[in-house]
């Protein structure tokens, strides 16, 4: 029975140390992405309206942007959901974006601030699917003037959790506060998006800032040992979910090799 509890104890330490390098690495390039959105408010709020070339007005814009990791792409939108400004340079008329969340967000209130969405299909980059990080822009009078949008790609998220090892059976995750799964390992395209609101893992997730409990996963049905932290700054979960079969695989081994030899002893002794 110690070793059984040396095992989870073990696992549980080794998945808060995970968890803990998840949860630092988003914290990090979502303050580096934060800097480059604020760049891009500063500049439309105070250069979009001067009649500048369009690779000098590119540059005021999205300078710091092009320094981002997994940049799908820098957009400042218009009032009326129209792409103003892109990094690319490219425009398409056609397309507008006032049914995305974040767009809906920051014009009803501006005191949303630093906004991350809900994963999408871009429009404008053969349906990748993305997150957008996002500011308000307000006029000279503080009204709604639309919105900076950094798209960030989903393989920044997913190409994180491929570093992790949790085992043959084991999870790892990033959801949002509101259970929206963002990315998961192992990976399947019918995740991304999808909730895990209603499951009882998930609750627990969403009701503490951090902690470990033993449940069974709502996804695939493993009894796993849960880890999790919210990322500092943003309304993201990071979890980290061995399944408790392969924890105790090792000690199980091990108690059966010692319970072979205790029984081996015992019938040469009675012998």
């Amino acid at each position: 029975l110690n070793g059984r509890a040396d095992a989870l104890d073990h696992a549980r330490e080794t998945s808060q140390n995970l968890v803990s390098i998840i949860s630092s690495d988003l914290e990090r390039n979502v303050e580096i992405y934060a800097l480059s959105l604020q760049a891009m408010v500063d500049g439309a709020e105070h250069h979009l309206s001067a009649d500048l070339p369009p690779d000098l007005q590119r540059a005021v814009l999205f300078d710091r942007a092009t320094t981002a990791a997994y940049l799908g792409g820098a957009y400042v939108v218009g009032a009326k959901g129209e792409v103003i400004a892109s990094q690319s340079g490219e425009i398409s008329p056609t397309v507008r974006f006032t049914d995305r969340d974040y767009f809906v967000a920051h014009q009803r209130n501006p005191a949303v601030g630093l906004y991350l969405s809900h994963p999408f299909r871009s429009r404008l980059r053969d349906g990748k699917l993305s997150i957008g990080l996002t500011r308000r822009i307000n006029d000279e009078n503080g009204g709604f003037a639309g919105v900076a949008l950094l798209a960030i790609r989903i393989e920044y998220f997913q190409r994180l959790l491929d570093r992790i090892s949790v085992g043959q059976h084991g999870s790892v995750f990033i959801a949002m506060d509101d259970g929206t799964l963002i990315a998961r390992k192992p990976y399947s395209p019918r995740d991304i998006g999808a909730s895990i609101a209603g499951s009882p893992t998930f609750l627990r997730m969403a009701a503490q800032r951090d902690g470990s409990y033993v449940a069974r996963s709502a996804v695939d049905g493993v009894q796993r040992m849960f880890t999790f932290v919210h990322v500092p700054g943003t309304p993201l979960i990071a979890a980290v979910a061995p399944a408790v079969d392969d924890v105790l695989s090792p000690w199980r081994h091990r108690a059966m090799i010692a319970g072979a030899l205790t029984l081996a002893f015992g019938t040469v002794f009675v012998i």
